[in-house]
């Protein structure tokens, strides 16, 4: 069962961080270095896998590198009506 953490983020099933990393990495080499948004989702994401896999210094990286490529997206998405 998952943990209540990881409910709240929306992580469901088995943890497997490394696993995570791999396929992270890969899509983020696949992305065009001008989708911005998707970058940023992903890298996100690629930092909280390296947190659930106890490697804090590629969390941050990872994370600091999130919030670049948000800013460089220039925009935000319309809030719903």
């Amino acid at each position: 069962m998952a943990s209540a953490s990881r409910k709240r983020a929306g992580i469901a099933g088995p943890c497997k961080p490394g696993r995570a990393v791999t396929i992270l990495q890969g899509r983020l080499t696949a992305l065009p270095g001008t989708h911005h948004r998707d970058r940023a989702v992903h890298l996100a994401r690629l930092g909280a896998a390296h947190a659930a896999d106890q490697i804090p210094d590629a969390a941050a990286i990872a994370g600091l590198a999130s919030l670049t490529e948000t800013r460089r997206a220039g925009s935000t998405r319309p809030a719903p009506s």
